[in-house]
């Protein structure tokens, strides 16, 4: 198996800027990191003490976890999720929560909660609202003392996780579980009447549309008001070449045609146009990033239509790996990463291209999921390896890519206007002291020039590299994204 270690960082230095440590401020940008099967994230009682087949990775304990919390604020980060899993009997292992949270705080992160129902709530939901509690008492009580509690530390509350695909892989032991939207829209305003009873300033999230639903759900748009062949020009955007799992045209239509298919895209419409009951939409992509305009755009459609301007935030941004069957973690016959077909530019590219393109659609809140994983068939690439402490960690090369791309953006506003104003280049431009354009070749390089680059004080690859002008001061652009920068705000060339 290949284990690619792009460099070993002594006292990494990292950005440092102010902190809020309730949930980020007005406007403000805030960048994340998550990490999955962590003692932090799994806050539902027992403390993990190990987990089994986990290719020799030292044990969970919550040493190690407080040690890559110190990595993520060196690598720029300032939030993090945490996972609190719900019991029927609404109880919570406070000491082990408020511990969470301290070790957070004292990292200088702020977090967000993800509600994780019992899917067995569903079966106990009451056919009518009660003015006190809504749907379930229990899961209300349960709902209402979190908030209660943690209403100074934690601002947003996500209830559920991916509700459209199936339940039962937010269990420990998975069991399938479909739940329809009406469902949802019960729990939603349980939880809801139970958090603004606390505090309106709080703010209730949506459970995260699946990534590959949002995908279906461009796809078949597309076939219906225009035709087929334009809906695989999306899909095949969306896919990766290198996902050839998820077919060609035959296998979309296919897809497109499945009952369950039809269902959850029913249920991405249905959170839409149920946009007033949330403060905020989460958004989960692990795809191209090419795809990413028009899946941004089918979103904030649906959300107008419902007459919503949503909050939306990147709660899961990831890269997936080329993947080949195999066993999961936890033993299930499932799709596992293919390492050998891992390419670390791409992901490092898909990366950046990702942000910038949630910057340029307004999006504030932004992690990257995920940040670090003990298992290492997991599909999803991860940016550093550690057991060990800021002092002493393996960053892989879209780890440097992100510690780069927080540190460029720092506290620069998006700028919505063209400086080097071609149309096959993607570019986004920021500004504050120093103006900041990333740019990509969208097909073909292309050649920028002296009049092009008039005022350029500098140019920098997406792993902080400085790239040298040729001698006639030209610059090619490709298809990874290259920052550009200006000391003061350049004319606009012609």
């Amino acid at each position: 198996m290949l284990r690619l270690v792009f460099c070993r960082v002594i006292g990494l230095l990292c950005c440092v800027m102010p902190l809020t440590l309730v949930g980020g401020t007005t406007g403000a940008i805030d960048f994340g990191l998550r990490t999955q099967i962590w003692p932090f994230m799994w806050a539902n009682g027992r403390e993990i003490k190990d987990v089994s087949g986990l290719n020799n990775h030292q044990k969970l304990q919550w040493n190690v976890a407080e040690k890559n919390l110190g990595i993520y604020k060196a690598m720029g980060a300032k939030w993090n999720i945490v996972i609190v899993r719900h019991k029927l009997d609404a109880s919570v292992d406070w000491a082990r929560l408020e511990k969470i949270i301290k070790k957070h705080k004292q990292a200088g992160l702020f977090v967000m909660f993800r509600l994780i129902e019992d899917p067995r709530v569903y079966d106990n939901l009451a056919s009518d609202s009660d003015p006190g509690w809504g749907y379930n008492q229990k899961y209300y009580a349960w709902v209402h003392s979190l908030a209660m509690r943690f209403q100074a530390d934690v601002k947003y509350y996500m209830i559920g996780n991916e509700v459209d695909h199936d339940l039962g892989h937010n269990l420990p032991k998975y069991k399938k579980t479909i739940v329809d939207y009406s469902q949802y829209a019960k729990l939603v305003r349980t939880a809801r009447k139970a958090i603004k009873g606390v505090s309106p300033d709080l703010k209730v999230v949506d459970c995260g549309v699946s990534s590959f639903t949002l995908g279906l759900a461009v796809a078949s748009k597309l076939k219906k008001e225009d035709n087929v062949f334009s809906a695989y020009q999306f899909w095949d955007k969306f896919k990766y070449d290198r996902l050839s799992a998820f077919g060609g045209l035959p296998w979309l239509v296919k897809m497109l045609g499945r009952e369950n298919i039809k269902r959850r895209i029913r249920f991405a419409k249905d959170t839409y146009s149920d946009c007033k009951v949330f403060d905020a939409i989460q958004l989960h992509h692990y795809f191209s990033p090419d795809s990413l305009p028009q899946i941004m755009d089918w979103i904030k459609s649906n959300l107008s239509a419902a007459g919503c301007h949503t909050e939306i935030i990147a709660t899961e941004i990831g890269y997936r790996v080329p993947f080949k069957k195999g066993k999961t973690w936890d033993g299930r016959s499932r799709n596992v990463a293919d390492w050998e077909k891992y390419e670390p530019d791409e992901h490092a590219a898909s990366l950046v291209k990702d942000f910038t393109i949630l910057l340029e659609n307004n999006v504030k809140h932004l992690l990257y999921w995920q940040a670090r994983f003990h298992n290492d068939r997991s599909p999803t690439a991860t940016l550093f390896h550690s057991d060990g402490d800021v002092n002493n960690f393996e960053v892989w090369p879209a780890g440097l890519a992100y510690k780069v791309f927080v540190k460029k953006i720092g506290n620069k506003a998006y700028k919505k206007e063209a400086i080097l104003n071609k149309r096959e280049l993607h570019e986004a431009s920021f500004s504050s002291d120093v103006r900041l354009v990333i740019v990509w070749a969208e097909d073909e390089p292309v050649l920028l020039n002296g009049k092009d680059l008039l005022g350029v004080d500098a140019v920098f690859g997406m792993y902080g590299n400085k790239i040298e002008f040729s001698g006639k001061r030209q610059i090619k652009i490709g298809n990874k994204p290259v920052y550009l920068e200006w000391p003061v705000k350049p004319s606009v060339a012609n």
